[in-house]
């Protein structure tokens, strides 16, 4: 689930995952509910030239890989992992690959999500290192031609990752009376 043992009584953790899911049995509107807050990062709509286009219009020049690609990939394989009572699925790809199993209709962009959260993480370390601090704002204008398309892609998966949180776990309601 949200833990592991790296030192000292692994039965611990056997316990505090045992509580969560126990209080996830409990109140069944919990995971919804998660799902629904793994929405509040919304992927920007493009990337063209050296802007970024978001879903309400406005242009601005970084763009957050953390709040933007990272955030609601990881938020969202949270959620999965959660909901499908996957214990043992602690590191974000893992998730997504266990989901799949679980889940085969989605198999497909599960394992882009996989991919995304790939290119998400060497883009930022790579603007990281050139530049010598954590590249959380990237520009446009900072990435190649091949990270500006995978960017492109990665806002494609996050937003298909929430259309199947959206439908897997009913959350229609609750997701457009956010907006």
């Amino acid at each position: 689930m949200i833990c592991g043992a790296v030192t000292g009584d692994r039965s611990l953790v056997t316990e505090v995952r045992a509580s969560i899911r126990e209080s996830i049995l409990r109140r069944p509107e919990f995971i919804p509910l998660l799902a629904n807050d793994a929405m509040a990062n919304l992927p920007p709509v493009t990337v063209f030239r050296d802007s970024v286009l978001d879903a309400s219009g406005e242009v601005s020049d970084p763009i957050n890989t953390k709040s933007k690609a990272l955030t609601p990939l990881v938020d969202i394989a949270r959620v999965f992992a959660l909901g499908l009572g996957m214990e043992d699925a602690t590191f974000t790809p893992d998730r997504y690959r266990k989901a799949a199993a679980q889940l085969p209709q989605y198999a497909g962009v599960f394992g882009d999500a996989v991919k995304a959260f790939d290119y998400a993480l060497k883009m930022q370390t790579r603007v990281g290192l050139h530049r010598g601090d954590t590249a959380r704002l990237v520009r446009p204008n900072e990435l190649t031609r091949i990270e500006v398309q995978r960017v492109k892609t990665i806002f494609s998966t996050v937003g298909e990752l929430m259309e199947v949180a959206v439908n897997h776990f009913k959350i229609e309601a609750v997701v457009e009376a956010r907006d």
